[in-house]
């Protein structure tokens, strides 16, 4: 995780830009599948996931992330859910919602189903 730490702290460019996205990506992965249901660390570790996020220079990527973020909402896992967390989460949301309206849509019909309901039921 520290070398991860340390390629997330680097300034993105042109040039590092989907290579920061993917790692931001597989951060991510690693978080949300094997430290979710851990420890307090785990808190720490989400947030500093969500402040990563929108992805903007891969867009593929970027929609991967954003629709299981948002699947996980939609069950309401309990680690996003707490109060220490979901307000990030909504953070992280809006900020992603701002880049669909800069960019253009970076969402299929699922993504943007799932941004409905998840803006709905978290009142995003």
């Amino acid at each position: 995780m520290n070398s991860m730490n340390h390629l997330l702290s680097r300034p993105v460019t042109d040039l590092n830009g989907l290579t920061y996205d993917n790692a931001v990506a597989s951060y991510g992965k690693i978080i949300l599948k094997h430290f979710v249901n851990s420890s307090a660390d785990a808190t720490t570790l989400i947030l500093q996931y969500l402040s990563l996020l929108p992805l903007k220079n891969d867009l593929e990527e970027s929609e991967k992330v954003t629709v299981a973020l948002l699947r996980l909402m939609e069950q309401g896992h309990p680690l996003l859910t707490t109060e220490n967390v979901l307000p990030r989460v909504k953070e992280a949301i809006k900020r992603i919602n701002a880049f669909r309206t800069e960019e253009g849509e970076i969402l299929e019909n699922e993504g943007v189903a799932l941004m409905c309901i998840v803006s709905n039921k978290y009142q995003i």
